[in-house]
């Protein structure tokens, strides 16, 4: 048998193909062309019908969201005009405290209404449906200041109805990655998530330098819809939170409304700032556990009141100024020296001793620490606390006025208004506070014994 080539082979077969039945060629092009037929009929019944699904639940769902808008808008109709009876029939709920609620819910924008403190624009910043529950944030412009409130609707026979808050239909999670730290939120919170990770990623970095820790670790904010919540670290006893996680209750659960600026409020920006400043300080202490009878309770709270003014900006003269007068001639490092210089029964002398220098000679406004030895007094005379409160004075030269003081728990708490530092004769440097006790003009005196002030008067 020869070996045919490769050319033989094909003529052998176009040989054959022109051999075939005339008819069974056609035959067989059409069998060809009902499949392609068939087929194209197949794929546009299934993409007709597919589209025809997509229409009609695209036309639902906007039909749902418009009746959505409709009651929402229905209601900031009632609100505007006044109209009680209107605004109650789009309410709806089995619990009657809570219908009672928006009784008195209606009264205060009533209320804002009067005094031309209330704008109801009836602009709606998002409509959303899933299944029969519905969610609208709304715009309303309250003293000027534009807000958004948020109502929770539910789909009855008759009707989309204003229902209690649903707090799980919060929109979808998202969280913001930062370099130092991560902001975790769901949807309707985008706005505030977005604020919080500009400032915290901003102030979990500087506030570090500020008191001198090593580097921080990696910080997690968690904003969730409790509206009992307040700014506090999340307890990770139960492995479920970071290692560092401060959770935050959204603003809009709480109240009526939250205003729409990008900025955090003010009350919020204070607390989450104050928080970190804490944290920041725990960690340059090595998480220093403190005697709240002594002067390091007051000397921890006042770096965390300078450390949270520093980041926010602001903050109040008479909480921060002694510390800021150690900033202002000593640095951050003198600051941070401070810290890393206090023990758990630290005295005022802690300062001066990490600055290696003498009380008398600190550059410092004396006068927040004597209010706190006057307030510290007061509160170990309450708590009875007899031999701390004896520590404050030099029993020496003050024992009798020292007891006079002790049995006069009901005293009002002196207004500290001046501190003046001078040298005694015989009792060497002296601190004289001048205050004020239920409107009437009085004083206190301080000298030096061990590297401490003590009261003598």
């Amino acid at each position: 048998m020869g070996v045919k080539l490769e050319w033989q082979i094909e003529a052998e077969r176009e040989n054959q193909r022109g051999a075939e039945d005339p008819a069974a060629q056609i035959r067989r092009r059409r069998q060809r062309w009902r499949i392609i037929l068939f087929t194209a009929f197949v794929v546009a019944v299934v993409g007709g019908t597919a589209s025809a699904i997509g229409l009609r639940l695209v036309t639902v769902d906007n039909n749902l969201r418009t009746g959505l808008v409709d009651a929402a808008k229905a209601e900031v109709t009632a609100l505007r005009i006044g109209d009680q009876n209107s605004f109650m029939a789009l309410m709806e709920s089995k619990s009657t405290d809570w219908i009672d609620e928006q009784r008195v819910r209606f009264k205060r924008y009533q209320g804002l209404k009067a005094k031309a403190a209330i704008q109801f624009t009836g602009n709606i910043l998002d409509a959303t449906v899933d299944g029969e529950r519905g969610r609208v944030q709304i715009e309303e412009i309250v003293n000027g200041v534009p807000s958004e409130a948020i109502w929770f609707f539910w789909r009855y026979t008759h009707g989309w109805r204003h229902v209690p808050a649903d707090l799980t239909f919060w929109g979808d999670p998202a969280q913001i990655n930062g370099a130092a730290s991560t902001v975790k939120y769901d949807s309707v919170d985008a706005a505030l998530a977005t604020s919080v990770a500009k400032d915290v990623e901003h102030w979990w970095a500087n506030g570090c330098a500020l008191v001198g820790c090593s580097r921080p670790p990696h910080l997690t904010v968690e904003i969730v819809p409790d509206p009992s919540l307040v700014p506090q670290w999340a307890d990770k006893a139960d492995g479920s939170a970071p290692d560092l996680m401060l959770r935050i209750g959204s603003p809009l659960t709480q109240g009526d409304r939250a205003p729409l600026s990008p900025a955090l409020p003010a009350d919020l920006e204070t607390t989450i700032a104050t928080r970190l400043a804490e944290k920041l300080f725990d960690l340059a202490s090595a998480q220093l556990p403190i005697n709240a009878d002594s002067d390091v309770f007051w000397l921890r709270q006042s770096i965390v009141d300078w450390t949270a003014a520093s980041l926010l900006g602001h903050g109040s003269t008479a909480r921060i100024g002694f510390i800021q007068s150690i900033a202002d001639h000593n640095g951050n490092a003198g600051v941070t020296k401070i810290i890393r210089g206090l023990s758990t029964n630290s005295d005022i002398g802690a300062v001066a001793t990490a600055l290696n220098t003498s009380l008398d000679a600190l550059t410092v406004d004396w006068s927040p620490f004597f209010q706190w030895r006057l307030e510290l007094e007061k509160l170990l005379v309450a708590s009875r606390k007899k031999a701390a409160y004896d520590a404050l004075w030099d029993q020496t030269l003050a024992a009798n006025t020292a007891l006079s003081h002790w049995s006069k728990p009901s005293t009002s708490l002196p207004q500290v208004q001046q501190v003046t530092l001078g040298q005694d004769p015989t009792r060497g440097i002296v601190a004289v506070v001048t205050m004020i006790i239920d409107g009437a003009p009085a004083r206190a005196q301080y000298h030096i014994v061990a590297g401490d002030w003590k009261r003598i008067e």
